[in-house]
């Protein structure tokens, strides 16, 4: 029993930070996308630099699009016995 909630407890701790990740990645991306494109327009030219962020992108919409959505599941809910007072 001390598993199982153990369990339980870490999941949601783990799907709470994964999600905290993944919206701070966000910010993040946005942050570092200005110095990177600096750098590599001065380092390369401007084509060569955008040549670069196309590569990125086009990355991004693969992965984007072979992923696919979770089916949804059904969770049967137990009906708890409701206690009289007297």
């Amino acid at each position: 029993m001390v598993w199982y909630l153990l369990l339980k407890f870490l999941c949601f701790y783990l799907v709470c930070f994964l999600l905290g990740l993944v919206t701070a990645g966000t910010g993040i991306g946005a942050l570092s996308f200005g110095p990177l494109a600096n750098f590599l327009m001065g380092k390369f030219g401007w084509k060569v630099g955008m040549l670069i962020f196309a590569g990125i992108m086009l990355t991004c919409i693969l992965f984007g699009a072979i992923m696919k959505p979770l089916k949804p599941q059904r969770v049967p809910i137990k009906q708890q016995q409701q206690i009289e007072l007297e």
